[in-house]
């Protein structure tokens, strides 16, 4: 029979465990954080006879989940990853199935990526699984979304949801203002939303923006109609031509086509977007980088440091298709090359390029196209990796294929309603140390992943070595085990059981080496078993 402990006792629990129970499993054990339930039998809590389970605290929780070792652990405590990290991580360590309703554990590597891989290895290593359900809304949630994946174009959705919260226990009932006056869920609750226009839109510009950026001072306007037109038209016609250039030629052109309709310089919040440079080799600077860019692996992929000057990118990546930019090293202008070593080097900001683009901007059912430049892309957004453009009083945000949003509030916030300097401060140092602080967990985690690639090239090339010189081994072992095998395994800290076989012989049991046994003649004699012995020395670094 399944055996289950559930971590959490609150409202929701009532269902979990009734369900554990009316379908066969065996509840094993509970705990808790609560002192008014703490030393109760879970039928109180469940509203049935009684079950024979007592409630724990959260402080016995390792000792019972040591003890009861059930096949899966509920949780079913908290909405934020950080708040349930400590019962996930303990079932991970003890090799523990666990699933959540936590929310933001239905899918957590975007939000909380650091504590989710840590979560993730832990699992593995120990051959468990961590499930965050979530706890779903399936009419207002799923169903809304799953009806708006099937329109053409959306406008505004909007609606509305009703529950009892007692239902779903003290936290909730407590955030939404639950035994509150009438004058104290005014001041504490419904005037949040008692807000000016003016206002609004300033938590909009902060929540939906999120772009890491300096102010920049001048706005453009957008070049004139008749510039639009003329680059249209000559990158039109350079297309047509390209076909009879080589891959450098073509960069090359591009890259005196767009600097023709430049305006504005490069700077640290939009190099990185849609540009060509060509770098000079320099030296490795002898300080930390201001940035470090990683792969979907956790590993360093470039890093950057900036100066008043420019920026100097160390890299192993060179070429066309940098993710968005064409960046060329001491003038190879080609296809990306991924070489073996990092190479460093240095543009100014303003030997930057921008791709130029001719965007499209609807607004009160009219449109104006405008050129995309260094000027007026001002970062991307946090949350969607979109391109920021400012143009004239908009806030435009342009998706990879070169779509401009600009149909809700949440895709452009009027200039006149801007936020004060000092609020852009603060908010700016906040997500700068927020940054840094992720910056930094995953510089720890690239390199312990670069400590454990390392380690398994040492591997390979130990088992390489072993293969192409086992007899070699094999007679190196001879010599150290001499004539007394358990002293050999003693001295070599192998650890060993002994058994007696229904024939009276002892069998000698090896539990690192994938637990092999045979008798003591067998491992002096076999070379099979010798093999294995060598190989395992080898790869320990004491033969």
């Amino acid at each position: 029979m399944i055996k289950v402990v559930q971590y959490g006792c609150g409202k929701m629990s009532k269902y979990t465990m009734r369900y554990v129970m009316e379908n066969g499993y065996e509840l094993v054990g509970a705990i808790d954080i609560n002192p008014a339930v703490i030393g109760k039998d879970v039928s109180e809590v469940i509203e049935c006879d009684n079950v024979g389970v007592k409630i724990s605290p959260v402080s016995e929780a390792e000792n019972l989940l040591k003890e009861v070792k059930p096949d899966i652990c509920i949780i079913t405590t908290m909405s934020l990853m950080n708040d349930v990290k400590d019962a996930l991580l303990l079932c991970a360590r003890l090799g523990i199935n666990a699933i959540t309703t936590c929310e933001e554990a239905f899918y957590p590597f975007n939000s909380s990526p650091v504590l989710t891989e840590k979560i993730d290895k832990l699992a593995k290593e120990n051959n468990c699984t961590i499930t965050g359900s979530g706890y779903q809304d399936a009419f207002w949630g799923n169903l809304i979304s799953t009806l708006a994946g099937t329109t053409h174009k959306i406008t505004k959705i909007k609606g509305s949801s009703s529950y009892n919260v007692e239902d779903y226990g003290i936290a909730l009932a407590k955030a939404h203002g639950a035994g509150l006056t009438l004058d104290e869920f005014e001041t504490e609750v419904a005037s949040a939303d008692n807000i000016s226009e003016e206002e609004r839109q300033k938590i909009i510009e902060v929540r939906n923006l999120k772009v890491l950026q300096k102010q920049v001072d001048a706005i453009s306007k957008g070049f004139e109609k008749e510039k639009v037109v003329e680059f249209k038209n000559e990158y039109n016609q350079f297309k047509k031509d390209s076909w009879r250039l080589t891959i450098k030629d073509e960069l090359l052109k591009q890259m005196e086509i767009y600097s023709k309709y430049q305006k504005g310089v490069a700077n640290e919040n939009n190099f990185y977007i849609n540009t060509m440079a060509n770098f000079a080799e320099v030296e490795k600077p002898g300080r930390e980088p201001d940035y470090i860019s990683y792969n979907r692996n956790f590993e360093i992929s470039s890093m950057y440091w900036y100066t008043k000057e420019g920026v100097i990118r160390g890299s192993d990546h060179w070429g066309k298709g940098v993710a968005s930019c064409d960046w060329f090293l001491n003038n190879n202008v080609g296809k990306l090359v991924v070489g073996e070593n990092r190479q460093y080097g240095f543009c100014k900001w303003d030997e930057f390029v921008e791709k130029t683009q001719i965007l499209e901007l609807e607004k009160d059912g009219k449109k104006t196209e405008f050129l995309m430049t260094l000027e007026n892309v001002i970062g991307k957004d946090k949350d969607t990796g979109d391109t920021l453009v400012k143009n004239g009083d908009y806030i435009v945000s342009v998706d990879r294929d070169g779509f401009c949003y600009t149909e809700s509030t949440l895709d452009y916030v009027p200039e006149k309603e801007s936020i004060s300097p000092e609020k852009i401060a603060d908010l700016k140092r906040k997500a700068i140390e927020r940054e840094k602080e992720n910056q930094e967990e995953m510089r720890k985690i690239a390199l312990r992943k670069e400590e454990e690639r390392i380690a398994k090239e040492e591997r390979t090339k130990k088992l390489v070595r072993f293969r192409e010189n086992a007899d070699f081994y094999i007679s190196k072992l001879d010599e150290m085990i001499g004539d007394d095998f358990k002293n050999f395994l003693e001295k070599n800290k192998i650890g060993y059981e002994t058994r007696i076989s229904k024939k009276g012989n002892e069998i000698i049991i090896i539990p690192e080496l994938n637990n092999i046994q045979a008798t003591l003649k067998e491992f002096e004699s076999r070379n099979d078993l010798k093999r294995e012995i060598a190989r395992y020395l080898v790869l320990k670094n004491k033969l």
